[in-house]
C-alpha cells in the first residue's frame, strides 16, 4: 500500500546504514489502533493514553557466563554477581547449568528493577517532564519496559549444552572464557521447537522474575527481545 519510491528509498537507507526499524501496521493496528507510537526500541504505545518507563536491556548471555563462573567476571576476575559455587567440570551438564542460571536470572532481575526504579524516581524528582506530560491523559497506563539482550546467544548456548557436548576452556585463573562444541544441536531461528522451547522458557523465567518485584508507580512490567 505504500508508494513504491518510498519503499525503494527505505530499502536503500536500510542497506546503507543498517539502522532502520520497521513496524507492521497490519499486526499493530488491531491491538494499538491507528494512532500508536513507538517507545524505546520496539515497544508500541497508544498515543496520549500510555507512557513508558524506559529500561534498556539486560545481558542474559553474560548472566549465563556468570552462572558458570559462580558470579565472577571472567575479564576482571571480580566477584560481580552472587557468590555461587562455580561449575568446575570439563563438560557442562545441562541440569546443573539451568539450576545456576535460574538463580543468576533472579539476582539480575532484582538488580535490574531496583536500578530502574531509582533512575525513574530520581528523574521525576529532579527533571519532571511537565511539558510532555501535559499532552497525555491524566489517568495513564504506565509500562515498565525491560529488555533482553543476547537472547539468541543464550538459546544456542543452552541448546548446545543440552543436545551436544560443550567443553569448557578456562583461563589461568580457572574461569570459563571460551567453549568447544562437539556435535550438532538445534539453533534458534530455524523453526525447530527444540530450540524455540528453550527461548520460551528463558523469556518466561526472566519476565516472571521481573514481575514479582515492585515497579515504580505500580507500572506494568513488559519486556522486549533483542
Amino acid at each position: 500500500q505504500l508508494p513504491h519510491p518510498f519503499k525503494k528509498y527505505a530499502a536503500h537507507i536500510s542497506d546503507t546504514t543498517s539502522s532502520i526499524q520497521y513496524e507492521n501496521d497490519d499486526v499493530m493496528k488491531p491491538v494499538w489502533g491507528d494512532d500508536y507510537s513507538i517507545c524505546c526500541c520496539v515497544s508500541a504505545t497508544q498515543t496520549g493514553k500510555e507512557m513508558q518507563f524506559f529500561g534498556a536491556r539486560a545481558n542474559l548471555a553474560k548472566a549465563l557466563l556468570y552462572a558458570i563462573n559462580g558470579g565472577v567476571d571472567e575479564k576482571f576476575g571480580m566477584q560481580t554477581g552472587p557468590e555461587l559455587a562455580p561449575i568446575t567440570s570439563e563438560y557442562l551438564d545441562y541440569d546443573e547449568v539451568v539450576h545456576k542460571y535460574k538463580l543468576m536470572l533472579d539476582w539480575l532481575a532484582g538488580l535490574y528493577v531496583n536500578v530502574l526504579n531509582t533512575i525513574h524516581y530520581m528523574h521525576d524528582k529532579y527533571y519532571y517532564e511537565a511539558a510532555e506530560m501535559a499532552l497525555l491523559d491524566t489517568k495513564l497506563r504506565r509500562t515498565f519496559a525491560t529488555g533482553i539482550a543476547g537472547f539468541s546467544h543464550v538459546i544456542d548456548s543452552l541448546s548446545a549444552i543440552k543436545y551436544a557436548k560443550v567443553k569448557v576452556i578456562r583461563n589461568d585463573k580457572g574461569l570459563a572464557e571460551d567453549f568447544q562444541v562437539e556435535g550438532e544441536f538445534p539453533k534458534y531461528g530455524n523453526d525447530d521447537d527444540r530450540a524455540d522451547d528453550i527461548g520460551v522458557w528463558v523469556l518466561r523465567e526472566f519476565l516472571a522474575d521481573i514481575c514479582k518485584r515492585h515497579t515504580y508507580r505500580d507500572s506494568e512490567a513488559t519486556t522486549s527481545i533483542l
